[in-house]
């Protein structure tokens, strides 16, 4: 266990230091049940916005409410997708790589390729198919 966590840590301060780069399948890990997707956070942008559209169609105009319900989804669509994708880089860095636990449920989940540079070139590592254990010894 103390071996596993240290290997983590390893593999964490090597990515901080830009030796090792994640690659992540972010469709797949944005999906409902991934250990560090957050299904609220990916609606935030639309919340307000069918609020603010129901309102309108409410007390001003259904061509109002149209309007305003295509632009949240628009906004949604443009800002929210690419503000969404860096949190979720950011929960993967942040928290995955910090918790051993969550690392593992990761790891399991998939989605994830551990990527360093050497002279062959790239060396990949793909959860969970291939063993972050041994990539991360490698890093020495």
């Amino acid at each position: 266990m103390d071996e596993e966590r240290e290997l983590l840590e390893r593999l964490h301060r090597a990515v901080a230091a830009g030796e090792v780069s994640l690659e992540l399948d972010l469709k797949h890990l944005s999906h409902i049940h991934s250990p560090v997707g957050s299904e609220a956070e990916a609606n935030l942008f639309l919340y307000p916005g069918m609020v603010l559209a129901g309102l309108a169609w409410w007390q001003v105009d259904w061509r109002l409410a149209a309007g305003l319900a295509v632009a949240t989804v628009a906004i949604y669509l443009t800002l929210g997708r690419a503000w969404s994708r860096r949190r979720l880089r950011a929960r993967v860095q942040g928290k995955a790589l910090g918790d051993l636990a969550r690392w593992r449920k990761l790891w399991k989940w998939g989605g994830v390729s551990l990527v360093r540079q050497s002279v062959e070139g790239p060396v990949r590592c793909q959860g969970p198919q291939q063993s972050w254990h041994k990539f991360a010894a490698a890093l020495g």
